[in-house]
């Protein structure tokens, strides 16, 4: 007889008999030395790696259309937060991880994004007139940052697989704060360009960093809307920046001989400096090389381990080695991830450049800061009902053809621009749908590397890397502030961009398909290695 214990549902199977199990206090000891069947087994031991699927075999899961178990699996009752049919403990333990790690990174990714927007806040609020700044002058200074940010974002992610987090994104972040305050010593736009330079270095490997902490801790039904909640609040930050901003303008321009403009960076640097600090103390290492802390015990270190693995007693692999290029590179989810990441953010020019539109219309200071924050409430919102849908029903596909069609349809009006003023600035505003995009990428490419952590942060890690190179050139043809504000040719070319992203959505649909069918393949073989064991003991 075979014995399956599944943490992740809690759900133990005796001869093909499923029972609720509620997990309590006194159980963890058990569920941790569920090596199936016996107390000692070697399979607890084996990484996903180690079974080796025949190429014919592989040939016929990519070709078959048969659902995978973990979609069957997955029909189940609509939730807001919490997985139908988990214990107390987990429930309990979750809470935790939402306390420490959730809060964290929103903190986290709210501040960076609140500095980050305020440049372009900056830009509409007097550093264009100060710097004497025109032309490309603008697109470049945002390209610096995310050229940086790309180039950066590979090696540094692949460091946390060597680094603790705890000591390596806090360590970022402070550095980040400092420059933060150093931007109000430029004084002219070279400066300017070094300083937002490095800053993109930096936040090129906060922001994977923090993808990859949310995947090492939370299991395929919970991660969808953590990761959208950690994108919303950088559109919250984005959003809050755009009315910092506009209180800092009317209240502290030329306080001690500076521009308000100037001011926003040194409230950003007041803001990171505690959030960096605070994460030395709470960040927690990964499961598998965690030691108990003030937060979690040994128990919750040893249960989180078991809990997001794909296949049961089968261990995700870490171990860095030279193989870890030919997995990057011989794997679907990099080529395919990163292809979608590039053609559903490259669009996303087309609602960036709104503070500007505004500007060239002849809108004021405030009104030029105020408006775009609608944008990203929409984005925020959009990014955490998104991610609930799919973590309730375990499809990326549905949410993301909504957001993707809403916001066709609205960069098609503006293409054609000649519409009503309000409807004009409904279509901005439902541009923020490019978020909820971005986060059910990232959180799908989560999902579909969760075998092997060093494919999940080189995955996650190239994204920004691969897309930044034709992003930058897009940017600098089509979005010269000069051709404000209808960014004719710009507009017209995203919407066929984004059109290619709607159809690469369904390509990336058969492939997650095709993996589940593998994750299935080698459970049975596990299941079958079991069996071969119980019977010669």
């Amino acid at each position: 007889m075979t014995t399956i214990t599944d943490h992740g549902n809690n759900k133990v199977k005796h001869g093909g008999i499923v029972h609720e199990s509620e997990v309590g206090d006194n159980d963890i000891d058990s569920l941790n030395q569920s090596n199936i069947g016996h107390d000692e087994d070697t399979t607890a031991d084996k990484s996903f790696d180690s079974y080796k699927i025949p190429s014919d075999v592989r040939w016929k899961l990519f070709w078959s259309f048969k659902t995978p178990r973990s979609v069957k699996e997955k029909k189940q009752k609509l939730f807001l937060w919490t997985p139908p049919g988990q214990s107390k403990y987990e429930t309990r333990l979750v809470f935790k991880l939402d306390c420490i790690i959730l809060t964290y990174v929103c903190l986290s990714f709210f501040v960076r994004m609140l500095d980050a927007s305020n440049v372009s806040n900056a830009y509409v609020s007097g550093m264009k007139e100060d710097l004497n700044m025109h032309g490309t002058m603008y697109n470049w200074l945002t390209r610096s940052f995310y050229l940086a940010y790309a180039v950066a974002g590979f090696p540094i992610t692949l460091l946390v697989t060597k680094i603790k987090p705890r000591f390596l994104l806090p360590t970022l972040e402070l550095l980040w704060g400092v420059f933060c305050l150093l931007v109000i010593t430029c004084k002219d736009y070279k400066s300017l360009m070094i300083i937002r330079g490095i800053q993109g270095a930096l936040e090129g490997g906060c922001f994977p960093i923090l993808h990859v902490i949310l995947g090492t801790f939370y299991t395929t039904n919970e991660l969808s809307t953590r990761t959208a909640l950690f994108i919303a609040s950088g559109s919250c930050g984005t959003m809050f920046g755009g009315y910092i901003q506009s209180g800092v303008y009317k209240t502290l321009n030329g306080a001690a001989g500076m521009p308000g403009w100037r001011w926003i960076f040194v409230i950003d640097f007041l803001i990171t400096i505690p959030v960096a600090i605070l994460g030395y103390f709470i960040i927690p290492d990964a499961p598998y090389e965690a030691k108990p802390t003030r937060f979690l015990s040994q128990k919750d270190i040893d249960f989180c381990k078991k809990r997001v693995l794909v296949v049961k007693n089968v261990e995700q692999g870490h171990q860095f080695g030279f193989n870890v290029i030919k997995k990057i590179l011989t794997s679907w989810q990099f080529y395919l991830f990163t292809f979608f990441y590039t053609v559903g953010h490259i669009p996303g020019d087309v609602g960036s450049y709104w503070n500007v539109v505004l500007k060239e219309q002849g809108y004021n200071v405030y009104q030029r800061n105020n408006y775009p924050t609608i944008q990203s409430a929409f984005d925020a919102i959009g990014c955490i009902l998104a991610g609930m849908y799919a973590d309730s029903t375990g499809r990326f596909l549905d949410p993301l053809i909504i957001l993707q069609g809403i916001w066709l349809i609205a960069v098609a009006l503006i293409v054609k621009w000649d519409i009503p003023t309000p409807l004009l600035f409904i279509c901005f505003v439902v541009c923020g749908a490019s978020g909820g995009v971005s986060t059910l990428c990232c959180a799908w490419a989560n999902d579909m590397t969760r075998e092997d952590h060093q494919l999940r942060a080189a995955v996650i890690g190239s994204l920004n890397l691969i897309y930044q190179g034709p992003h930058t050139v897009f940017s600098i043809m089509n979005y010269n502030t000069d051709l404000a504000p209808k960014y004719e040719r710009g507009n017209r070319y995203s919407l066929g961009i984004l059109s290619i992203c709607f159809l690469t959505t369904f390509v990336i649909f058969w492939f997650d398909r095709y993996q589940r069918r593998k994750r299935d393949y080698i459970d049975d073989l596990v299941n079958n290695e079991q069996d071969d064991t119980l019977i010669e003991g």
